[in-house]
C-alpha cells in the first residue's frame, strides 16, 4: 500500500488502564455507545448511563431486600 502511512501509536500508561476498563465493562454486558456514555478528562467511561443505572439499581436492591 504505497502512499498510506501507518499511525504509531504513544499508548500511556493511563490509556492502557482505559482499554482495560474498556474491556472489562463490555464483558459486562454494557454496548458502550458514545452518545449514551459519560466522559472524564476526554475518556469514556467504561459502561454508559443507562446501564450504569441499571447496575447500581441492582445493587440497591439487593441491599434493601437483605
Amino acid at each position: 500500500m504505497e502512499g498510506l502511512e501507518l499511525m504509531k501509536f504513544d499508548f500511556k500508561k493511563k490509556d492502557d488502564i482505559w482499554f482495560k476498563l474498556m474491556n472489562y465493562g463490555e464483558k459486562l454486558g454494557c454496548h458502550q455507545i458514545p452518545e449514551r456514555s459519560f466522559f472524564i478528562k476526554g475518556y469514556q467511561c467504561p459502561v454508559c448511563a443507562r446501564c450504569s443505572g441499571a447496575m447500581l439499581s441492582e445493587e440497591i436492591g439487593r441491599a434493601v431486600q437483605q
